[in-house]
Parts: C-alpha cells; sequence; structure tokens
C-alpha cells in the first residue's frame, strides 16, 4: 500500500512538473488586420533576449518565460507595433496588427534594379528635404524602390594608425548541393566597413575584406579543382580542364 502510494506521489509530481515546463512557453498566430491572412516574418518578441520571427502559417512560439504573464510586441515593415499580455501557456494566442505608412527611419530604401553606380537610402541619416524628394520619387515610380528592415551590424575591431578602431562587419557565408539539401560550407569572406559611422559595408565603396577560417577539431581531406599533379591537361575548345573558379583567379591575378 505504501509502495502505491510513493508511485503515486512520484506520478502526480513528473506530472505537475510536466505542466510548468509546458507553461514556460506562448504561442499563437499573427493576422493582417484587414485581409485576415497570416503575417509571415514579423518579430514578435517578449524581452530583448527573447525574440522570434512568425512562419509561413503566421505562427510563433516565445519559449523561456518565466512568471505568471508576459507582454509580447509585434512589428513588421508596413504594420502598426502591437503590444499585448496574455498568461503564459497560452496556446491559441491571436494577434491582429494593421498596416500603416512605412517609416523612413526604420528602413533602408535601395532600387530594385542596382547598378555599381547605385547607392541605397538610409532614412535615419537623411534629412527632412532629403525625405521628401525620395517619397516624391517612390510614389512617382514605386517599381524602382524596395524597403528592407536595417539590422544592426556587429563590429569587429580593426587596426588602423597604430591603434584598435570598431567597424561594422559582414560575413558572407556560402552554401553546397548535397543531394536533395544544402550544406554550409565553414568560413566565408568577411567584409569591413571604410567608417566607424559608416552602415555601407561595400566592396564598391572602398570597404575591405578578409578570408574567415573555421578551424578543425582534425586534419581535412584535400579536395581540389585542379588536375592531379603528373597527369597531362588535354588541349580543347571546351577548357574543361580550367574550372570557371581558377579561371576567375587567374583574370584577377
Amino acid at each position: 500500500m505504501r509502495w502505491r502510494r510513493l508511485v503515486g506521489l512520484a506520478a502526480a509530481l513528473v506530472a505537475l512538473a510536466a505542466g510548468r515546463a509546458k507553461a514556460q512557453e506562448v504561442s499563437g498566430v499573427v493576422l493582417d488586420g484587414r485581409s485576415g491572412r497570416p503575417v509571415e516574418a514579423a518579430r514578435v518578441f517578449a524581452s530583448d533576449r527573447v525574440e522570434v520571427r512568425t512562419d509561413s502559417r503566421g505562427r510563433f512560439t516565445l519559449t523561456g518565460l518565466t512568471g505568471s504573464e508576459v507582454t509580447i510586441r509585434v512589428s513588421m515593415i508596413g504594420y502598426r507595433p502591437v503590444t499585448v499580455t496574455a498568461p503564459i501557456g497560452k496556446t491559441d494566442l491571436r494577434i491582429t496588427i494593421s498596416e500603416q505608412a512605412v517609416n523612413l527611419d526604420e528602413i533602408v530604401v535601395k532600387p530594385a534594379f542596382a547598378s555599381l553606380s547605385s547607392q541605397p537610402f538610409f532614412g535615419a541619416k537623411m534629412s527632412v528635404p532629403e525625405k521628401e524628394k525620395l517619397i516624391a520619387a517612390m510614389r512617382a515610380r514605386p517599381y524602382e524602390f524596395v524597403g528592407q528592415e536595417q539590422v544592426a551590424l556587429s563590429t569587429a575591431p580593426v587596426w588602423l594608425n597604430n591603434h584598435l578602431e570598431p567597424r561594422p562587419v559582414v560575413l558572407r557565408t556560402y552554401v553546397s548541393a548535397s543531394n536533395d539539401s544544402f550544406v554550409v560550407m565553414p568560413g566565408g569572406l568577411t567584409r569591413v566597413s571604410t567608417a566607424a559611422e559608416d552602415p555601407v559595408v561595400s566592396m564598391q565603396s572602398g570597404g575591405g575584406s578578409k578570408d574567415t577560417w573555421v578551424l578543425s577539431e582534425g586534419p581535412v581531406s584535400l579536395v581540389s579543382l585542379l588536375t592531379p599533379s603528373g597527369q597531362p591537361i588535354r588541349s580543347g575548345r571546351s577548357a574543361a580542364e580550367i574550372p570557371s573558379r581558377v579561371a576567375d583567379n587567374l583574370f584577377w591575378l
């Protein structure tokens, strides 16, 4: 009889712990106020440390929450930010957001058909006359512009004039096709801005770049597109023995 009581108590404690663990999250859906359709890629966050994006169905799940209720804020380019309060453990929260005119201070406007001479427009750095001119151009030719949420870039120390300075950086990564999926290649190309206050990280505007390496835990196999040493290179119009990457490197050399 005592054994059964202990088993029952243990089961009750496990159920209570599972309930508490499940109650540390809130999930729901974000909908467009006019059409009622799900809003994809909306930012949903409960604090500076808990932030997610809605999926293609407009759904989200916030985990790692504490307390009995949480204040949730939803934001999306072209929509008015919304703040709601929900009890922790709620799984069917519905949040509706309404469209509003885009605030230029929050986005970067770029030409839809970019060229080497085209430059992005950072709304937060533009004067009132410059904003009015850009808005007039977008209203006249909306198909020529595209808006992008401005991302706060990370910084890295750069050695300049015998001292270190922080500069905005962007890490360009590469993926390779592998069967029915893709594999992210280790390392990449790190690009550095020309000035600490310059948000444009581009080689065309004078930025620098360095290869980024990821150290392995052991020896790695050597992979090369070049013909193995000792084998003759066949001469032909197809130039199959010289991969495009090798030809590109030779050109820039």
